[in-house]
């Protein structure tokens, strides 16, 4: 074979080398992708079968908390669960359309219960009690509590409470009154001034004052009890030293600002 015809069939076989190298780097390319394709595929649907696994626990976890929740709620009612069937459906409306979840809700007729309210008494009260919640920056179970004690010291029916818990949520904003204020100072107060013939806007009034002057709860609790006390006892030395015994509000944010 001649020097020329052994270049060409040199020249030839490289071409051809590297034709095949460039397919079968072509070919190694698209399997690699196909690969990672797959891969990330097979990631995703672990990912989605993970998040599928979650939603459903967690489904599932709600599902037990509801009704755990109204088992709880009916053993307090002294009913079985299919006593409380209208106020299940009511909770799970309200966990709807409210911010709450209906296992919430059910907790705060449980607080409703425990204070001696009636299912249709319940039903009547939980909507102001969700609202007060909300506006006060409580949770449920504690503004149920505080808002039945107060309803039940100042021995006001079920229809008054989206009144009662107005005046409540309302002093908060308007006041130096908080919720932690009121429900460690109202305990104390309500059968005091209850006797005295004072009512919730009263009595919230007057913690709104002793608020604003800075007095904390404990200080405003215990001392407003003993005040009334005295003014309850017409021959008290407070009463005495006062030259009469107030009978109406005015008379005693009188007498308040005289003793200061």
């Amino acid at each position: 074979m001649s020097k020329k015809n052994l270049k060409v069939n040199i020249t030839a076989d490289a071409s051809g080398l590297e034709k095949e190298t460039k397919r079968a780097s072509r070919a190694v390319s698209s399997f690699k992708g196909s690969v990672e394709r797959s891969l990330k595929g097979i990631t995703a649907g672990f990912v989605s079968i993970g998040m599928a696994a979650k939603a459903a626990s967690s489904a599932i976890r709600t599902i037990v908390d509801f009704q755990s929740a109204n088992s709880k709620l009916a053993a307090v009612l002294g009913t079985t669960t299919k006593g409380v069937q209208e106020l299940t459906k009511s909770a799970m409306e309200l966990g709807q359309k409210t911010m709450y979840t209906a296992s919430q809700v059910t907790d705060l007729q449980t607080e409703l219960a425990k204070l001696g309210f009636s299912p249709s008494e319940i039903q009547a009260m939980q909507e102001p009690v969700l609202k007060f919640a909300a506006a006060v920056g409580t949770d449920l179970p504690s503004a149920a509590a505080r808002a039945g004690a107060t309803m039940r010291g100042f021995g006001l029916t079920a229809e008054q409470t989206a009144d009662t818990l107005e005046v409540m949520a309302v002093s908060t904003s308007k006041s130096a009154l908080s919720f932690n204020y009121l429900d460690s100072t109202l305990g104390k107060l309500v059968p005091v001034t209850k006797a005295y013939g004072l009512d919730v806007r009263d009595t919230i009034t007057l913690l709104g004052t002793l608020a604003n002057a800075g007095i904390d709860a404990s200080s405003a609790g215990t001392a407003l009890r003993r005040i009334f006390a005295e003014l309850a006892n017409a021959d008290s030395k407070l009463n005495k030293s006062l030259g009469k015994q107030p009978k109406t509000m005015e008379d005693i944010i009188g007498a308040l600002k005289q003793l200061k």
